[in-house]
């Protein structure tokens, strides 16, 4: 399908579901407040702006690089969001308690603005960063090959996202790691070659190089621009290909399902799976948290994935959870184990509810190795 399409598509799809959740929460205020005609003319108003800012938000950041509409529609979506399924989840308290529904509705709708106020706070601070120490057989003493991964920075060219960048970089290059990996999602939107967000993230430090993977908002945003963007050292993009990092450790790639499908890629003659050494630490980087087991039974010690965001923001997080084996943290399975990145960026709105953004450092030691 055609991205622009794909793109027609997905803002149809959206507006739908935004005006959905909009409607509802407006009829369970008409319902159980009864407010007077004009608050009512008043609030549908409101609701037609409320819900064409997300249209007019993406055409104006697309078209002209505005982003205060674009900003204020995705942190109206986040608040919605939460009021929605707490209203929801209201209406079907006052089926059995149909005596309080005022009280039960002002209580969900108070905590919905609660929520959606720690959310934006808590999406307006620094990305956290991680340390995890992982031990295996396949890492020679002495060792402490120390890598970051960073997942989903969504970059934007605005002076917001430069300012985050910045200090996400700076973080990074603290470390001195021996490796960066970003594992896709790094641009949404069609930034310039000679833009500064390529400058900034061109100053991260790092002896072996920057490997990245695509995720699909490089699909959606084109692979051309992801590659021209990322043609330059210390960028390196591993799409379906193999890397020794050392004598040591091996280094797998593969595209996100949104431009390939990976079974169908596992099973061809040519998949790079063939390629893998038993006797070094093989470490894939795959977008999404899928087939941790299959590639464990292939010979990888090590799966770096992000995607899932942990959901990001409530009631989002709940749903992630439900739908994904394996949707934020490090998992193991045998000898080999996979971490899901929660993001080092936010896609939508600027908010998160249970998880932080954050950079992760992971320290590969040999097995017996002193902490």
């Amino acid at each position: 399908m055609p991205r622009f399409i794909f793109f027609l598509i997905f803002l149809g799809v959206s507006f739908l579901v935004i005006f959905g959740m909009n409607y509802f929460v407006y009829w369970q205020i008409k319902s159980v407040f009864h407010p007077s005609q004009r608050t009512l003319h008043f609030l549908r108003i409101l609701l037609i702006i409320l819900n064409s800012t997300f249209i007019l938000g993406i055409a104006s950041s697309r078209l002209f690089h505005w982003y205060l509409i674009f900003n204020f529609s995705f942190y109206w979506l986040g608040f919605i969001s939460g009021a929605f399924f707490l209203a929801l989840t209201g209406w079907l308290v006052g089926l059995i308690f149909p005596g309080h529904r005022v009280v039960i509705l002002w209580v969900f709708l108070l905590l919905s603005l609660l929520i959606f106020l720690f959310s934006a706070y808590r999406g307006s601070q620094n990305p956290v960063f991680k340390t995890l120490t992982i031990r295996h057989a396949d890492i020679p003493p002495p060792s402490n090959f120390r890598i970051v991964h960073l997942s989903d920075l969504h970059l934007t060219p605005n002076p917001r996202t430069e300012k985050r960048l910045r200090s996400i970089v700076e973080r990074v290059n603290q470390a001195q790691p021996d490796l960066v990996v970003i594992t896709g999602d790094i641009l949404d939107e069609n930034i310039s070659t000679d833009h500064p967000i390529k400058e900034i993230l061109a100053g991260i430090q790092s002896r072996c190089g920057v490997y990245l993977v695509t995720g699909n908002h490089e699909f959606y945003n084109g692979l051309e621009r992801f590659t021209d963007f990322f043609s330059d050292p210390p960028f390196h993009i591993l799409r379906n290909q193999a890397r020794d990092i050392s004598e040591n450790i091996r280094l797998l790639g593969i595209d996100d399902p949104e431009i390939q499908d990976p079974g169908e890629y596992l099973n061809s003659d040519h998949n790079i799976f063939r390629q893998l050494n038993p006797d070094r630490f093989n470490i894939l980087l795959f977008h999404r948290p899928n087939l941790f087991q299959r590639f464990s039974r292939l010979g990888i010690d090590l799966q770096l994935s992000g995607h899932t965001h942990n959901g990001q923001m409530f009631p989002m997080e709940l749903l992630v959870n439900l739908v994904y084996k394996h949707p934020w943290g490090l998992y193991r399975s045998g000898n080999s184990y996979l971490y899901t990145s929660c993001g080092t960026g936010m896609w939508g709105p600027k908010m998160r509810t249970f998880s932080r953004s954050e950079i992760v450092q992971i320290l590969l030691k040999p097995l017996g190795d002193a902490p």
